[in-house]
């Protein structure tokens, strides 16, 4: 199943690392390294003018933190309001970082 992988058993770094999650009955992985952590869903701040995947703003520790429905974005149709859970994901953009929320339906593992 794994023969493409140049990994060892027991010696996978957080590099190779990758959390799997569901939206709408799919499976995503995004790498664990651009991950900063998992939160529950919070409340949402709608903001006027945006596109229909961006589900709005929240509050993270004093922090004001982009949200985007990935089930929307992705074409998947609205996320359901049941049992959501919130990426915060950490990226690079030109060299400079930035976080955003994901909205996704649960998260599975790391493989």
């Amino acid at each position: 199943m794994h023969d493409d992988l140049d990994v060892m058993e027991g010696s996978v770094s957080e590099e190779h690392q990758h959390l799997t999650f569901v939206v709408n009955k799919e499976t995503f992985a995004i790498a664990v390294l651009d991950i900063k952590e998992i939160i529950e869903f919070a409340t949402i701040t709608r903001v006027p003018q945006m596109q229909d995947y961006m589900a709005g703003v929240t509050n993270v520790r004093g922090k004001v933190i982009p949200v985007i429905d990935l089930s929307s974005r992705l074409g998947l149709g609205m996320a359901d309001e049941a049992n959501r859970t919130c990426i915060i994901v950490e990226t690079t953009d030109e060299g400079e970082m930035f976080e955003i929320g994901l909205i996704v339906d649960a998260v599975d593992q790391v493989y």
